[in-house]
């Protein structure tokens, strides 16, 4: 059976365009370095700077908010050129913006990133034959819209006055003039871009005509576009606002009579529908209500029809506004820069639909549950849009003619329902992603006659609504049921749940891992190749390597937790930094723990032996009184003394010697008889353990980075540590990990209820390592009360005393150099300097051994 109709092509995009890289940059250097470089006028903020955080706010924020280290104010083309190159030099990544206005999920992962203002670019010149005009890329559509009606003209623009004119057209941008004149990307003639790599290009059906042709429509992430030459045209008619309000009761009448005016009457262009299921308490507190907006430019031929027509429903509410100005339309039609859309620091998360007919059960199904969430004060702003803006003018143009996507041309309808909600609660958070996918999911129409389609405006951008789509396809297939699991579980049903429950609930999934199934089933393969991709979706692997750093760098990272100077470390500053620090995080490597346990002696034979003794025991797994039994039962089968440390768990206690109050979950540590009560340092700390609750914790963006933090804080407080070693438990998945200078590494994870063996095994091993298995450099001796080094020179073997620690880098990836103050042993008085830095070996040559 093929499955590939459950997917539409999915363009990841926003209104901007951004390039990704390994490093931020500091304040100072980026206005030193790069503000000279810039044309009069620009500017160079940082966060200190008056005004900063107006200057970053977003439309979503804080679910959409991009981290920036700098905002470059430009004013010219070349000012865009110098600011890619310099982002590039440094490995920076950077964001061109103007409305701030796109809510696509990517936007939000870029961290310490520098935004390229376009704001400055915001002119406008009507060529003498009146029937094209340049615009600058950082143009509003308020702004533009105002410029040409002043010349008695109109271009085909996006419907809310606060976007930008290049955002929406980007990526087909829908209008109000689309039935007369196509989408705005059909009414693009030239562009000047700016290229990643800081080359500046005119693209036109002359010139680069590829990149002209991608430009119109999928056209978020060619390039920086700083200046459009588009079609424009008379905009002498008035316009006419009929607007209507309905219970929910008349909501099958409402789509059947929309169907019916369509099917009844051809669309001669000048005729625009908006509705929107939202709440208004003064007609309905129970449910939402149903509004209409016929927007109707000039006198129409059927307007009249659609009007009596709508009337006959019997609205509650009504009102019609004549003899308006093209430039004041979108004011009289809420479409202006204070409606909801335009509002800064609301989080958005939206799901989009298009048809070519109504689904009316579905959208009866999707309204009911838009009621119940609705229901809820924290999303009563929320709006269910539904639009038609015409259909003559988009297809009059060939599909072949640009990258807009056929389905834009071929269905018509198309709704957004799109949950708002402020603050920053989790659950708020988690409820409004539930209730988007349930919507989204209700509202297809029956029998699937029309498989789902995103318009890429309105994306997510993260892909997770198309993989959950196919995720939710092969989970109700037989074929799922009766396919082994590529684990211990009970069958691929089973594997196939685990994923769609990681990739519905984390920011951070790493989508690389689904890709590959996603192509394939787009592409319609095989039943053969779709299941083999399957298998390799869910079943972890290895993710590509990080960037390599060239022969003479001995260290790829510019900036990392070491480079913090004079500073309160604060969790979120930390964060941001050590993400980046780390980089690609490999997990699910199979020889993990071979590797790292298996040296570990005694330890298989004892484990068994311990397991067994667990099952007979039935005692409660809680991790720290469960490691002390663990302990006491192997001790028959060690061979060799047991080295005295202990699991303790402080939660709720800071843990001592950091810049900034950091707490541990649990840990192992170097002292037998440490307890709840005692205070404890990182320096004692030898295995530091994350807990989550929520299987799904286990991300990047929550376990993964609690992890590193307090391998990062371990590295710190031991000078001789070469690497650490750690473990996360998120609901019953474990993890074992290990941090060193090319950052971090990971184990498979395994269900400790379902691999109880292995559980047993990964504590009893940390009980037993020893100093150099947990890490430590065997090259420094501790003994008589003094620890020394000791070194060949001259043919002979000298001693070097360690005195005292003079500087140790706070980071985990970079050099993490280390100075001692030390003396040759008898010569005291002769101050020495030991000095040891880590020298940079490819990353993914160690990653790959732990495959093999």
């Amino acid at each position: 059976m093929r499955f590939a109709f459950v997917l539409a092509v999915f363009h990841l995009g926003a209104a901007a365009q951004f390039t990704r890289g390994v490093c931020p940059v500091g304040d100072g250097d980026i206005q030193v370095r790069l503000g000279p470089r810039l044309s009069k006028g620009a500017t160079v903020s940082v966060p200190s700077s008056p005004g900063w955080d107006d200057l970053v706010a977003w439309s979503s924020s804080p679910l959409v908010q991009p981290d920036f280290v700098a905002a470059v104010g430009v004013r010219t083309e070349g000012d865009v050129q110098e600011v890619i190159k310099y982002a590039n030099q440094k490995g920076t990544p950077f964001l061109a913006a103007s409305g701030r206005h796109g809510w696509t999920a990517d936007i939000g992962r870029i961290q310490g990133g520098i935004m390229i203002d376009l704001r400055g670019l915001n002119s406008t010149s009507l060529n003498r034959d009146g029937k094209t005009a340049v615009v600058g890329g950082g143009i509003l559509q308020h702004e533009l819209v105002a410029a040409l009606y002043e010349k008695g003209k109109y271009a085909v623009t996006g419907l809310c006055e606060c976007t930008s004119v290049a955002g929406p057209l980007l990526g087909k941008g829908h209008s109000i003039l689309q039935g007369n004149y196509g989408f705005a990307a059909d009414n693009l003639v030239s562009a000047r871009v700016v290229l990643a790599d800081g080359r500046a290009v005119t693209v036109s059906e002359r010139e680069n005509k590829d990149l002209f042709w991608g430009l119109r429509g999928a056209g978020h992430n060619f390039g920086v576009v700083v200046s459009m030459e588009v079609k424009v045209y008379d905009a002498s008619k008035r316009w006419t606002l009929v607007e209507m309000a309905f219970e929910q009761e008349k909501l099958e009448s409402y789509f059947e009579t929309w169907k019916r005016l369509e099917d009844e009457f051809e669309d001669v262009g000048g005729l625009a529908l908006n509705g929107a299921f939202v709440r208004n308490d003064e007609i309905d507190t129970e449910h939402p209500i149903i509004t209409l907006q016929l927007l109707i430019e000039g006198s129409h031929p059927t307007a009249a029809h659609y009007q009596a027509a709508f009337f006959a429903l019997d609205p509650v509410a009504n009102r019609t506004v004549t003899n308006i100005e093209y430039k004041n339309v979108y004011d009289a039609a809420g479409l202006n820069t204070e409606g909801v859309f335009c509002k800064k620091n609301i989080n958005t998360i939206a799901g989009p639909n298009s048809y070519s007919k109504w689904p009316i059960a579905g959208m009866r199904a999707g309204f009911e549950l838009f009621s119940e969430i609705t229901a809820n004060k924290a999303f009563a702003q929320s709006i269910w849009g539904l639009e038609s803006h015409g259909r003559r003018g988009p297809l009059a143009v060939s599909p072949d003619e640009n990258a807009v996507a056929p389905e834009e041309r071929s269905r018509h309808l198309l709704y957004l329902v799109a949950l708002l909600w402020t603050g920053n609660d989790e659950g708020d958070r988690a409820k409004a992603f539930d209730y988007i996918k349930r919507m989204r999911e209700a509202a297809r129409p029956a029998g699937g006659t029309e498989r789902p389609h995103t318009y890429v405006n309105y994306a997510i951008g993260d892909l997770q609504n198309l993989a959950i789509d196919l995720l939710l396809a092969l989970q109700s297939l037989p074929a799922s049921r009766l396919l082994r699991s590529s684990g211990r579980g009970k069958n691929l049903l089973g594997d196939l749940l685990r994923l769609n429950s990681a990739l519905n609930s984390d920011d951070y999934f790493d989508l690389d891992r689904i890709k590959p199934l996603l192509k394939s089933a787009i592409a319609n393969d095989n039943d053969a190749l779709i299941w083999k991709e399957v298998y390799n979706a869910v079943t972890e692997s290895t993710p590509p390597p990080r960037p390599i750093a060239s022969s003479f760098q001995q260290t790829p990272w510019l900036h990392n937790t070491g480079s913090f100077a004079n500073s309160s470390e604060y969790r979120k500053d930390v964060d941001r930094v050590l993400r980046n620090e780390l980089g690609v995080i490999y997990v699910g490597l199979p020889r993990f723990y071979q590797t790292f346990f298996g040296r570990v002696a005694d330890l298989g034979t004892a484990s068994e032996a311990v397991f067994e003794k667990c099952k007979e025991d039935h005692f409660l797994s809680w991790f720290s009184g469960l490691s002390e039994k663990l302990a006491t039962f192997a001790e028959d089968y060690r061979s060799i003394p047991t080295h005295q440390r202990r699991p303790l768990a402080q939660p709720n206690k800071p843990i001592q010697g950091s810049t900034a109050e950091r707490k541990l979950d649990i840990g192992f540590v170097d002292d037998p008889k440490a307890g709840k009560d005692s205070k404890c340092h990182w320096s004692h700390i030898l295995i530091p353990g994350e807990l989550k609750s929520n299987p799904a914790a286990d991300s990047l963006g929550k376990a993964w980075l609690d992890i590193g933090t307090y391998a990062r804080e371990v590295l710190a407080a031991q000078d001789t540590r070469r690497f650490v070693l750690g473990f996360t438990i998120c609901g019953s998945f474990m993890r074992i990990w290990e941090f060193d200078r090319l950052g971090g590494l990971a184990s498979e994870r395994f269900d400790i209820n379902e691999d109880g063996l292995r559980f047993v095994s990964t504590v009893l091993g940390f009980l037993w390592m020893n100093e150099e298995e947990l890490g430590f450099d065997p090259a420094f001796i501790t003994a008589n009360g003094q620890r020394f080094i000791e070194i060949e020179r001259n043919g002979s073997k000298e001693r070097l005393i360690i005195d005292e620690v003079m500087q140790r880098a706070r980071c985990i990836a970079g050099r993490a150099t280390t100075c001692w103050k030390a003396h040759r042993e008898g010569q005291p008085q002769i101050p020495l300097v030991i000095k040891d830095s880590w020298q940079y070996r490819n990353a993914m040559r160690k990653a790959s051994y732990y495959t093999r």
